[in-house]
């Protein structure tokens, strides 16, 4: 897994999804990896720009191993969970 430093996170509470940036998504494709993780990547270099996780605290709480899944390593205690606060 490629490490990633978490530049921006946005917490659906409503809809438990949250959307972690690691640069600029204006020019972004997402690519789904599984039924609730989107991984988008630039379409110019193809560098991934962020993910997109559905059902985020379900499948964080239960160590889903869809999380496991990423290609990049996030340290969802420290850069992830403090944002995610309805």
């Amino acid at each position: 897994m490629i490490p990633q430093k978490v530049r921006k996170v946005i917490y659906d509470g409503e809809n438990d999804i949250v959307y972690i940036a690691f640069s600029n998504q204006n020019n972004s494709y997402g690519d789904d990896i599984s039924e609730n993780i989107i991984i988008r990547h630039d379409w110019d270099n193809d560098e991934i720009t962020g993910v997109t996780i559905q059902n985020f605290m379900k499948l964080l709480n239960c160590q889903s191993a869809e999380m496991e899944q990423l290609p990049v390593a996030i340290d969802f205690e420290t850069a992830v969970l403090p944002f995610c606060t309805e």
